[in-house]
């Protein structure tokens, strides 16, 4: 096959069939210049020389557990990440028929979280209870796992998931955490992809070890994305919402696109968690108790009892309290509904990162510290 100098390559804005069909010209290229075999023993030398280099300078899982590169088999063979996406930038993802009735209850969500409030529970399965067909596909799990970030479909439409683990630092962000959020926030926000939220963050992550990470400093990024972001946004508070971290997804959307925060019964949400607040606002109180453990104990239980998701939604703080089970029939409604909204966004110059408006907002945001 003759090369063609003239030939048009692939370049950032194309769709993705002419990046597909650059990638099976290059390979009819390489196979005429030295034929399969050739290529293949290349490439297995190759591979072997890279492994064996790695092995000694490191475990080769490290770099997807440290690096988050991949994380995931989310850039296999078969190309799933690309369903959930448009072609290009300027488009909106395709419905899919996915044969998921929207009206679907999960009865499972009614007692997926523990009535302990410490307790931790299956992050990934309350997601799967509530999107198409039980189909999430998760993006870069083995890095920053206490922040759970995915596409699935909701009544056959793709949106950008994102969650909390509170099996990994109680679900807290830190600085890895931060990073994490933001690049998927611009990715949804870049390719028109409506976002659900499914949150129990209990805020930042603190201590000498998360300072050095530069937490607050990452953190600052992932409110800089969420408020930059124009895509609707569905969110739904399962049980803890603290501090200035659990503001990130609260600002999606604000204030002039489509936001809407519902809470379940167990949700808990304020500026500070109460076992914080108790023992900054009682000290003296505590420390001069002949128990002070067992006085911290009892003031926490107290107010405890006084915290009450129904007066927190009296206040606006949320838009309903709903009952778990419908949560996917409000998601499915919720996205069908925005669609006219995210279909306005790729004419909107100022609605995606690839604006040059914001071009140099979010260099600076993924620029190496």
């Amino acid at each position: 096959m003759p090369v063609d100098p003239d030939r048009e390559t692939w370049k950032p804005g194309m769709s993705w069939e002419n990046a597909v069909a650059e990638i099976a010209y290059l390979k009819e290229l390489a196979a005429e210049m030295g034929g399969p075999e050739r290529i293949d023993r290349q490439h297995q030398g190759g591979r072997y020389t890279v492994r064996e280099r790695i092995a000694k300078m490191a475990d080769p899982g490290s770099f997807v557990k440290m690096g988050g590169l991949m994380g995931g088999p989310e850039y296999d063979d078969d190309g799933n990440i690309i369903s959930y996406l448009p072609n290009t930038t300027a488009q909106v993802a395709p419905r899919v028929d996915t044969g998921d009735p929207l009206d679907r209850r999960p009865d499972e969500l009614l007692n997926i979280i523990p009535t302990n409030r410490r307790a931790g529970y299956d992050a990934r399965a309350l997601i799967r209870h509530v999107v198409d067909n039980g189909e999430f596909f998760e993006m870069r799990q083995h890095y920053a796992g206490a922040i759970i970030t995915g596409f699935a479909r909701l009544d056959g439409y793709s949106v950008g998931v994102v969650g909390s683990d509170p099996m990994r630092l109680a679900g807290a962000m830190d600085g890895d955490g931060a990073d994490k959020y933001t690049h998927f926030v611009d990715l949804c926000d870049a390719f028109n992809l409506p976002m659900a939220i499914f949150l129990d963050m209990p805020g930042f992550m603190l201590g000498s070890a998360a300072g050095r990470k530069a937490t607050m400093r990452r953190g600052v990024r992932a409110l800089i994305a969420s408020a930059e972001a124009s895509v609707p946004k569905v969110e739904f508070n399962v049980r803890k919402s603290y501090g200035v971290a659990a503001d990130a997804p609260k600002s999606i959307g604000l204030p002039h696109n489509l936001n809407l925060r519902f809470g379940w019964p167990a949700g808990e949400w304020g500026g500070i968690p109460i076992e914080g607040g108790v023992a900054a606002a009682y000290r003296r109180e505590i420390d001069a108790a002949p128990d002070p453990e067992a006085h911290r104990e009892m003031i926490e239980e107290r107010l405890l009892r006084l915290c009450s998701p129904f007066k927190a939604a009296m206040h606006g703080d949320v838009v309903d309290l709903i009952d778990p089970r419908e949560t996917r029939r409000l998601a499915c409604t919720f996205v069908e509904l925005a669609q006219p909204v995210l279909e306005e966004l790729p004419g909107d110059p100022t609605s995606t990162p690839c604006a040059p408006e914001r071009r140099t907002s979010l260099s600076a945001r993924h620029a190496p510290d």
